[in-house]
C-alpha cells in the first residue's frame, strides 16, 4: 500500500528525509511566523503619537533597569538581514538545526522576515556581558586541534554552559521582554523582541527565570530545578506539541536571518572574534526589540 502522505508531500519514493523536510516547510505558520506577523500587523493598528525620541530614551532606560549592560536606539535601515544568515545553520548543521520551534527550518525565513521588519523605522540594541571564569575561557579556546562546534560533545560543556552561558541567555530575555513589554504599555502594539542562540526555556535550570518572565511564584527550595547530570547542554523543544512558553519565547535575531555582526558594526559598537580574544575576559549575548 502505498504512503499517501508521503506521496502527497513529493511523490512516492521521496523518502522519509524528504517527507520531514516538506513538513518543515509546512509548519510555517508555527508559532514564530505567527508571533512576527502579528506584530507587524499590529504596528500599522496601533502608531503612538507622542514624542517617539523621548520614548525611546525611556525603553533605553528599560533595557538597563532590566538588566541589559548596555542598550542603543538606532534606525531599522541599520539593522542588516541577510539569507546567508540562516544558510550557515543549515551548512554546516547547527546542532539546533530542526530541534526548536524557533529555529530554523521552523522560523521564519530571511525574506519572510525582512519583509516583516521593513514595516518598522525604529528598534533598540541592547547587549548582556558576563565574566568568563579561566576554566572556561580555557575550555572555549579555539586551537588548530579544537573547534568551538565541537564542544557541544563534551560533558565538561554542560556543566560549564549552565554556570555561564545559560543565565546570561536567561537575563537577555528578561532584559528584551520588559523592552518589549514597556513598548506596548506605551502604545506600540508592533514591538516584538528577539533573542541570541537557541531558546533555552525548557531547559530545567531555567525555572527560576521562567517564573520571574512570566510572573509566577518562585520555585519552592529543593524542587527540581537543575539538569541530571551528564545531560547534553541543551533541552530540547517538543516538535509534537506546542511552544509550552508562547509569552516570553521570542527567536534569536540571527534565526530570523539578521546579520548581528554587520548590526552591531553600523551601531557603532565592537565585536571581535574569537570571544576570547577579549582582554576583559568577557562573553556578550545581544538582543532586539522592533519598536516602530
Amino acid at each position: 500500500m502505498k504512503d499517501t502522505a508521503v506521496e502527497r508531500a513529493g511523490g512516492p519514493g521521496t523518502g522519509r528525509v524528504h517527507d520531514a523536510h516538506v513538513q518543515a516547510v509546512a509548519r510555517r505558520e508555527a508559532l514564530g511566523h505567527r508571533l512576527l506577523r502579528s506584530r507587524a500587523e499590529a504596528l500599522a493598528r496601533n502608531a503612538s503619537s507622542g514624542n517617539l525620541d523621548s520614548e525611546l530614551a525611556a525603553l533605553e532606560a528599560t533595557a538597563l533597569e532590566a538588566g541589559a549592560t548596555r542598550a542603543r536606539a538606532i534606525a531599522v535601515s541599520q539593522v542588516v538581514v541577510d539569507e546567508r544568515v540562516t544558510m550557515k545553520c543549515r551548512v554546516p548543521p547547527c546542532e539546533h538545526y530542526g530541534i526548536n520551534h524557533l529555529c530554523p527550518p521552523y522560523s521564519p525565513t530571511a525574506g519572510e522576515f525582512a519583509v516583516y521588519v521593513a514595516r518598522y523605522r525604529h528598534a533598540l540594541l541592547l547587549q548582556v556581558q558576563a565574566r568568563l571564569s579561566a576554566s572556561f575561557k580555557e575550555l572555549v579556546e579555539e586551537r588548530d586541534d579544537k573547534w568551538y562546534r565541537e564542544l557541544h560533545r563534551e560533558p565538561a560543556w554542560a556543566e560549564a554552559y549552565e554556570g555561564t552561558m545559560l543565565p546570561l541567555w536567561h537575563r537577555l530575555h528578561l532584559a528584551a521582554i520588559a523592552v518589549e513589554r514597556e513598548a506596548v504599555r506605551r502604545g506600540h502594539g508592533g514591538a516584538l523582541a528577539l533573542g541570541a542562540a537557541s531558546c533555552g526555556f525548557c531547559d530545567p535550570a531555567g525555572l527560576a527565570e521562567r517564573c520571574e518572565l512570566l510572573g509566577l511564584a518562585p520555585p519552592r527550595e529543593g524542587s527540581a530545578s537543575a539538569r541530571p547530570p551528564g545531560s547534553p547542554a541543551y533541552a530540547r523543544c517538543d516538535l509534537t506539541r506546542p511552544c509550552p512558553f508562547p509569552e516570553v519565547a521570542r527567536p534569536a535575531m540571527e534565526a530570523v536571518g539578521i546579520d548581528v555582526v554587520r548590526t552591531l558594526r553600523n551601531a557603532g559598537w565592537e565585536i571581535r572574534f574569537p570571544a576570547t580574544s577579549y582582554p576583559e575576559d568577557v562573553v556578550f549575548y545581544t538582543g532586539l526589540v522592533l519598536v516602530a
